[in-house]
């Protein structure tokens, strides 16, 4: 496939699909239309991406909280495996976990702390000991845990500035 063109180039009853579900889906999609069922399987040659690539991970997490030093104290602890990062031109330190920023901002008129908005689910190897490990640090279980695919659980936590973080893991 060239650079830059987008991966969905297969249609199932009019919906574009991306390869990786065409790919799976392929034989069961063939087998039924064999049958005379109604699923309609054709390749495009259109791209319907007109910006692709144009995003392509998450860079940061930015945490906002009443207090900084405290937040970023707390957030050590919780990512012990992440790595400080300090630039001091601007004054600012923040934590990288796996290529991910963890920044930890001033919570303002614009920005508040709290659980009305977007939540950051975590992928955990053990996801009992991540989750003792957080609420030991003063988290707090606001939802779940929940089953979910492939047999893992879910949950989201408050931090102790008011913010929810998610773990997700076997």
């Amino acid at each position: 496939m060239q650079e830059g063109v987008c991966r969905e180039h297969y249609i199932i009853n009019g919906i574009p699909t991306n390869e990786v579900l065409y790919g799976i889906l392929r034989s069961d999609l063939e087998a039924l239309n064999a049958k005379g069922e109604s699923l309609l399987l054709e390749a495009s040659s259109e791209n319907p991406c007109s910006n692709a690539g144009l995003f392509s991970r998450i860079k940061a997490v930015m945490v906002h909280v009443s207090d900084p030093i405290a937040g970023l104290r707390w957030y050590e602890k919780a990512f012990p495996e992440a790595k400080k990062v300090h630039l001091p031109e601007y004054d600012f330190e923040f934590l990288i976990l796996n290529g991910v920023q963890i920044e930890i901002v001033q919570a303002d008129e614009k920005v508040g702390v709290g659980t009305c908005g977007l939540a950051v689910d975590w992928d955990v190897k053990s996801f009992d000991q991540a989750l003792h490990h957080l609420i030991n640090l003063g988290a707090v279980l606001y939802r779940g845990p929940m089953e979910i695919e492939d047999g893992n659980r879910m949950c989201k936590l408050k931090d102790p500035f008011g913010n929810l973080i998610g773990l997700r893991g076997p």
